[in-house]
């Protein structure tokens, strides 16, 4: 995305809705953790009034 600003997990989570991206059973920890064992960090993200997350060559995106 042009001009993203990395941002912490905390902002991040404070700005969207986490569940639509979790399984049904899936807490953000389980998720996090299951994350971090199969690839970098999670690095969070805003651009403009975008905020994503990059993990496993992914990209999840939030729109508000």
């Amino acid at each position: 995305m042009k001009h993203k600003v990395q941002i912490s997990e905390k902002r991040f989570l404070k700005n969207v809705n986490i569940r639509k991206a979790l399984d049904e059973d899936e807490n953000w920890e389980d998720f996090k953790n299951m994350s971090v064992m199969e690839s970098d960090p999670i690095k969070f993200y805003k651009s403009g009034n975008t905020y994503f997350f990059q993990t496993a060559g992914f990209e999840y995106i939030w729109k508000k």
